[in-house]
């Protein structure tokens, strides 16, 4: 039986929130993040080419994909549609098989997909909570060493190891 998977974009496939935050707080002194206005102006297909894949995601990706035991699916928060149509060109060019599936800023991921019995990998907690409270299995991305209340990932290929475990949780979540 294969997983409905959805991988979060910003911060687990590209380092675009890092790349974001060197630009904001090079151009002036800001505190904080950057604001949405932030966002929505940058030219994004210039700030897609500056930013790095995360521990070879796209590679991974296409593990996963070819693996034949998860429904890979790329599921992105954006704030304006230069960012969505940026990012899906980005991912198909990349991906021609994927579906990304995007979901404005001000809505939660699980009201836009069935989020019961489906994994979803992001590096927000914020997220991730609201996946978990929606009936799914939440797997936080995060490449640095700490503590998270969900299993933790720094590399998009683990999830084929931990298939077993993966399924046994859908299983459980799903009942």
């Amino acid at each position: 039986m294969k997983i409905d998977l959805y991988i979060d974009f910003d911060g687990v496939i590209l380092d675009t929130i890092e790349v974001a935050s060197n630009i904001y707080f090079s151009e002036s002194n800001h505190d904080g993040y950057p604001p949405r206005e932030f966002y929505e102006n940058l030219d994004w297909s210039i700030f897609l080419a500056k930013c790095h894949e995360i521990n070879n995601s796209i590679v991974n990706i296409n593990k996963l994909m070819n693996s034949g035991l998860f429904n890979v699916r790329i599921l992105t928060h954006y704030v304006c549609d230069n960012e969505k149509i940026e990012k899906i060109k980005y991912l198909k060019n990349k991906l021609s098989d994927i579906e990304v599936i995007t979901v404005y800023k001000d809505n939660d991921k699980n009201d836009v997909v069935d989020a019961k019995g489906s994994i979803l990998v992001d590096d927000y907690t914020g997220n991730l909570d609201l996946w978990d409270k929606a009936g799914g299995i939440s797997i936080k991305f995060s490449v640095k060493n700490k503590k998270y209340n969900y299993m933790v990932i720094d590399n998009l290929g683990k999830l084929i190891d931990f298939y077993p475990k993966l399924m046994a949780l859908v299983k459980e979540k799903s009942c």
